[in-house]
Order: structure tokens, then C-alpha cells, then sequence
């Protein structure tokens, strides 16, 4: 009868620790930080840049008709923008979602885009909204908003001297391989490759890697801390 209740017991907290640990994965940003007003974000990136075209928002510049200036916004940004040539301009959803959080939990967001249209991106920025007050450009603020037609290593090297922050606390989104392979490979920045756009999969896929590795590099520190403990302590 006790052996039963036990093993009953022993399924029932086996199956809370699934739901618990589904729930957290579901969650992109929330499920790496603690509750509101007391967040850590000691494992987090400390910016997070995005490509734009293809990236965070659709179609890509270069395939808009012309004229596209002025741009009107449509339902107050959060239906995106339109072109003078009647074409919409928005964000991917995920990636509305995903900047509203990073906005909300206060992580920093940058840009690095080699678009050849800088004047129509820096509107769009401005003109699309992740929510009914905040623009992309407000969820950006101060942090470098690098569009011109160099290597993304050349823009990554322009952001960490703008913002002050090492390339270990990085984390990249692009929609191109080769910019995705260029930035990872030669400055050691966690890049996530999306193909098609930001998406929910793709978001939570790359923080998670990010977390992870942050923790291995931790345990790693950790490890090599004690080890040199030990030394002192038989040196002595």
C-alpha cells in the first residue's frame, strides 16, 4: 500500500515537472527571466541586432515600386506602413512580439542592414509601431542603427564601439547565410539564421542556444576557478 502511494506520488511529480518545463519553453523571452519587477537577466543577451529586409519586416526594399516616399502609416503603424506606390511594408508578427518584449523587459536592440534605401528604412522604422504607443525606432532609442552596403562584420565592429558592449554579449538575426556565417565565424557573435523572417521557433530556438551556452561558459569559469583554488591551496 505505501510502495503504491509512493510510485503514485513519485508519476505525479514527474508529470508537474513536464508541464512546468513545457510552459517555460512556450514562453520566447519570459521563460529566461524571472517575475516582473525582480527579471534576471544575468544569462540574457545585453543587445540583441536584427537585419531588417526579410528580417523583421516584409517585402524587402529593393522590390517596392517607386515612388515610395512619403509613406502613410495604416491603422496607426500597427498595420505597417504604405508606399506612395500603394504597397504594404510591415513586420513579421513574431517580430512585433518579439520587440514589444525586448522593449518591455528593457534589452536593447540594434540594427545592421544593407539596404541601399537608408532614408526609407530610417521612415519605417518610425513609422511602423510593435504596439499602440511604441515605434521600432522608440524600442531601438539610443542604440546604433548601422544601414549601409559593408560586410556585416564592418557593422558589427561600428556597434560595439557605439555601444560600448563585447560581441560575447551579442546575439544576431538574419535572414542570409553568408552575413550570418561572416559575423559568427570571425567575431564570435551568437547568430541565428532565419531564412524566412523572424518566427516564434526561430526566436525562442536562438535564445535558448544563447541561454545555454551562457551557462556552459559559467559552468566552464566555475571549473576553472575551483581547479586554480585547488592549485593555490597545494601550492601552500
Amino acid at each position: 500500500s505505501n510502495c503504491n502511494q509512493n510510485c503514485m506520488c513519485t508519476r505525479n511529480i514527474t508529470k508537474l515537472l513536464v508541464l512546468c518545463a513545457a510552459s517555460l519553453i512556450s514562453r520566447p523571452v519570459e521563460s529566461f527571466s524571472s517575475k516582473k519587477g525582480g527579471a534576471d537577466n544575468t544569462m540574457l543577451p545585453k543587445l540583441v541586432v536584427f537585419d531588417l529586409d526579410y528580417t523583421l519586416w516584409r517585402p524587402e526594399l529593393y522590390q517596392l515600386d517607386h515612388p515610395i516616399l512619403p509613406l502613410q502609416s495604416i491603422k496607426e503603424g500597427i498595420g505597417g506602413a504604405l508606399t506612395a506606390s500603394n504597397e504594404i511594408v510591415d513586420l513579421f508578427p513574431a517580430a512585433r512580439r518579439v520587440l514589444c518584449d525586448l522593449h518591455q523587459k528593457q534589452i536593447p536592440v540594434a540594427i545592421a542592414s544593407r539596404t541601399h534605401l537608408e532614408k526609407v528604412a530610417l521612415q519605417l522604422l518610425s513609422t511602423i509601431m510593435v504596439d499602440g504607443e511604441t515605434s521600432v525606432a522608440n524600442v531601438i532609442g539610443d542604440m546604433p542603427v548601422i544601414i549601409r552596403g559593408t560586410s556585416k562584420d564592418s557593422h558589427f565592429r561600428t556597434i560595439r564601439d557605439r555601444s560600448g558592449i563585447s560581441f560575447v554579449d551579442m546575439t544576431f538575426y538574419d535572414n542570409e547565410l553568408l552575413n550570418i556565417e561572416d559575423v559568427q565565424n570571425r567575431l564570435g557573435v551568437h547568430s541565428v539564421y532565419c531564412p524566412y523572417g523572424i518566427t516564434d521557433k526561430i526566436w525562442e530556438s536562438g535564445m535558448t542556444d544563447f541561454v545555454s551556452k551562457r551557462g556552459m561558459g559559467s559552468k566552464r569559469d566555475s571549473k576553472r576557478r575551483s581547479r586554480k583554488q585547488k592549485n593555490n591551496y597545494n601550492f601552500y
